[in-house]
């Protein structure tokens, strides 16, 4: 329809990963548009069975079936509309997939924009510790305490998780030394940002994840089991020397001793929505309850009905 346009979708989508961790706003903008070009230069080519990576056709199952639990729900539009929304979003993923597929130039340049938006966000946390940054989301200074810059700790840490793994492969034989310096010590200072600079547990399990299936991948099952104790220890060791992530453990180890006692701490919270959804699988194991039915069938099966506000 307009293939003009197609250029101009190459620089929309890195502009999206370099916004998505710094400016939310923009990033929205920056997809509401490559949505709309992709919708005008739409084409059957753009959609054809050899351009679909097999993760694009799980979300799109997925999602299909997001689709499917909304037509027996018994959840109100409130909560089903509320988690349709959010699977939604699949389907921006499956759009960039079609459209990055066989554009190595359009990869390289969004690689470097989430690059160069994480060194960003990974700069600024560092600066943190000595400067009160205006776009900071917190406003403290020093040592122990947390110095996140996105939307909340916990999105920083997932991210800055990935990015560990990010910098770590582009060390290589086939790199520079100072390529490989520079990437070690980007990998090392966003891994310290986790453990030291932050008070949120989910972006260390998520490190220790990506980490682990990225030595799985660099160098094959049987010296990644022979390797892995050993950065576990390592990690285990960074630990020791942070004092907020210390005491968030002995917080964790606290609440998961008392969790038969105390459901209302974050991990007997955690623990006791364990123990209880699976009755509620157990009463449709197959299909489920539909699209945004935990919200209001899992007040069915608390042992104290006055709890629905807290587990809903």
């Amino acid at each position: 329809m307009f293939p003009s346009l197609v250029p101009l979708i190459g620089w929309l989508i890195p502009g999206l990963y370099l916004t998505f961790s710094t400016a939310l706003g923009l990033s929205n903008v920056f997809m509401l548009l490559i949505l709309i070009a992709f919708a005008l230069t739409f084409s059957k080519d753009a959609v054809a069975s050899e351009r679909w990576p097999l993760p694009a056709v799980w979300l799109l199952a997925l999602y299909a079936m997001v689709l499917l639990g909304m037509l027996y729900t018994p959840a109100p539009w409130e909560w089903s509309s509320l988690n349709w929304g959010k699977y939604t979003k699949f389907i921006y993923a499956i759009v960039l997939m079609l459209l990055l597929f066989k554009r190595p130039d359009w990869q390289r340049r969004s690689l470097m924009a989430f690059e160069l938006g994480m060194l960003f966000i990974l700069v600024s946390t560092w600066l943190n510790i000595w400067f009160v940054l205006p776009w900071s989301a917190t406003k403290q200074t020093g040592w122990g305490v947390s110095h996140h810059v996105m939307y909340d700790y916990i999105v920083q840490n997932v991210m800055m998780g990935f990015f560990v793994t990010f910098a770590l492969s582009k060390v290589s034989r086939g790199a520079s030394r100072v390529s490989n310096f520079y990437y070690f010590a980007i990998a090392v200072l966003a891994l310290i940002s986790v453990t030291h600079l932050s008070t949120g547990r989910t972006g260390l399990i998520v490190v220790a994840g990506a980490v682990g299936g990225f030595m799985l991948a660099r160098i094959g099952i049987r010296k990644a089991l022979l390797l892995l104790p050993v950065a576990l220890i390592g990690l285990g060791a960074l630990l020791m020397t942070s004092d907020v992530m210390l005491s968030r453990f002995k917080q964790a180890t606290t609440e998961l001793q008392n969790i038969d006692n105390d459901r209302y701490s974050s991990i007997g919270h955690r623990a006791y929505n364990y123990k209880i959804t699976p009755r509620l699988i157990a009463e449709k194991p197959v299909f489920g309850h539909g699209t945004g039915a935990y919200h209001t069938e899992i007040c069915r099966v608390l042992d104290d009905p006055n709890d629905c506000h807290i587990y809903a």
